[in-house]
């Protein structure tokens, strides 16, 4: 991504963050959702500092979401950034937010596709991990 554009990305989710945190409130899953867009946005330029920072501020949004969120969108915000996590190769904190977004939807009627499609992404991560001594 070329520092303009990369530029023009970050002003234009620092702008929805202060528009999303002042009429959605601080830990809204909306605002969850632009820190996971930053933290793919530094990660996919090498600052995993920043991405990694960002990932955290988007789980303390998801972990403890607002009364009336459904279940859904915390478990897809689980996921994205499970995927953040996978591409920095975090194997076990990615396995970690896989397995919570399991426990959600499995609280949930009708997601059986959606399970299948989390628990083969869990049995790549735990295969990649025993290729490569990188966990239990």
């Amino acid at each position: 991504m070329q520092l303009e554009g990369k530029q023009n990305a970050i002003f234009a989710y620092q702008k929805a963050l202060t528009v999303f945190k002042t009429t959605k409130g601080e830990n809204h899953p909306s605002v969850g959702s632009v820190f996971v867009r930053l933290a793919d946005l530094y990660n996919r330029t090498g600052k995993i500092r920043e991405s990694k920072s960002y990932c955290e501020n988007a789980l303390r949004i998801y972990e403890k979401p607002m009364i009336g969120i459904p279940a859904k969108e915390i478990a897809s915000g689980l996921s994205d950034i499970y995927t953040i996590y996978e591409s920095m190769d975090e194997l076990e904190q990615a396995l970690k937010l896989l397995e919570k977004a399991l426990k959600i939807y499995n609280d949930a009627p009708g997601q059986q596709s959606t399970i299948a499609g989390i628990e083969a992404q869990m049995g790549v991560l735990h295969y990649i991990g025993k290729l490569f001594g990188l966990g239990s």
